[in-house]
């Protein structure tokens, strides 16, 4: 069994506010993350050693990566900070 570290979008306890009302429904963030979440990613979670700690779900990455272009990000730093 393959392990990572996944985001846990219905988490309260470490933000002020609860996600699900601090975005609106129609947010761009929704969007992606409902993109990301339809395609397959069976061959890349197939070809995952397991080896180390664990790391950062693809879907989670894939993203973070959309929607930091989406909004003009290029850098990876500059998502970070953003």
């Amino acid at each position: 069994m393959k392990h990572f570290v996944g985001a846990n979008r219905g988490q309260t306890t470490f933000m002020p506010y609860d996600l699900e009302e601090w975005l609106p429904q129609d947010h761009l963030a929704r969007f992606t993350v409902e993109i990301v979440d339809k395609l397959d990613f069976t061959r890349i979670y197939a070809q995952y050693r397991g080896t180390g700690t664990a790391a950062y779900d693809p879907k989670l990455l894939l993203a973070l990566i959309f929607y930091g272009y989406s909004t003009g990000i290029f850098s990876s730093r500059k998502i970070e900070s953003a």
